[in-house]
């Protein structure tokens, strides 16, 4: 069965709304420093045409958590693209920015970054997913 647009309007919308907060909140938690507003906007518009793209019908589990990893690196790549070089040296210079920096220096930092990504878009993926089964 297909969705309406409006529907499908509606489960775009919270798909970006999640995948922008999960990723605009781990990049403030890692570099201690916000994206810029207009990141954000620019990446809530990019996930949601994602999301409409997808949601002509129900998806698997495994179809959400593709769109969800494959959103959050894109905005992922936007966040550190639109932080100013002015902004990296504040967010250093800051408690969380320091433990980033220590976390750099680490001789495995992707296994972290990825591990968190993938435990995000995990329990991210299951409660859409719960979502779009009882809708």
């Amino acid at each position: 069965m297909r969705a309406s647009p409006a529907m499908r309007i509606l489960r775009a919308a919270v798909f970006a709304a999640v995948c922008l907060t999960l990723s605009a909140a781990g990049h403030q938690v890692a570099s201690g420093a916000a994206p810029p507003v207009w990141a954000d906007g620019t990446g809530f518009l990019a996930v949601l045409a994602l999301g409409y793209l997808l949601s002509a019908r129900e998806r698997s589990l495994l179809g959400i958590g593709g769109a969800m990893l494959t959103a959050q690196g894109g905005l992922h790549l936007t966040f550190n693209a639109a932080q100013a070089p002015a902004q990296r040296l504040h967010a250093i210079s800051t408690p969380m920015g320091m433990h980033a920096t220590r976390m750099m220096a680490h001789p495995h930092p992707m296994i972290h970054a990825a591990a968190a990504h993938g435990a995000a878009a995990l329990l991210a993926s299951w409660w859409l997913r719960r979502g779009e089964a009882a809708l």
